[in-house]
């Protein structure tokens, strides 16, 4: 807090060093972070993104469903029995199933240095063809629930909603959570 706010020394030590304060700023902050990931949790479950992805789980036979009111984090899917695979510290760690939004995609880079180029060598130098990139809170969000023991699976919903069948989609699941595809930036460090 102190970074960003600029105030005479006594008001500035008093916001920031007081325990009344810092127990406030906690308390609210907070309340603000819970209530947001069940804003998000609420508007996914409502998608056809989530009926759709709710259906090719239930197709695919996996033992997945949407995450718990108040966790952490709104993770779109997590393994029905996580809880007590992460309490026990197993082998087989649970799968958080997380839908990476358009928003946090980046989905065209060119290298300064194609400055110049013809339209047409712009489009061939577009990095994020080779890569999937994330940005946003999402990274920061993938990296806690590996840290915190979850096998993670993303499903990039610009690539989502383009497909039209079931059996596509249970495809991208299947790829998804475990068959080593096109490769992605998405988690390395």
């Amino acid at each position: 807090l102190s970074a960003v706010f600029d105030a005479p020394a006594a008001l500035k030590h008093w916001l920031t060093e007081d325990d009344a304060m810092k127990a406030f700023f906690q308390v609210h902050t907070s309340q603000k972070w819970y209530q947001r990931q069940d804003q998000e949790r609420t508007a996914f479950l409502q998608s056809k993104a989530y009926f759709t992805l709710k259906q090719a789980v239930e197709e695919e036979g996996l033992d997945l469903r949407p995450s718990d009111p108040g966790d952490v984090y709104h993770v779109e899917m997590v393994s029905r029995d996580a809880k007590e695979r992460l309490n026990a510290w197993s082998g087989n760690p649970p799968t958080a199933l997380v839908c990476i939004k358009s928003k946090e995609q980046l989905r065209w880079y060119v290298p300064i240095t194609a400055a110049g180029a013809a339209e047409a060598d712009l489009a061939e130098q577009n990095r994020c063809h080779q890569f999937r990139y994330m940005f946003s809170g999402t990274v920061q969000k993938i990296r806690h629930l590996q840290a915190m023991g979850y096998r993670t699976a993303a499903v990039w919903m610009s690539e989502w909603r383009t497909l039209e069948t079931q059996e596509k989609r249970r495809e991208y699941l299947r790829a998804a959570l475990g068959a080593p595809g096109r490769q992605s930036a998405a988690f390395s460090p």
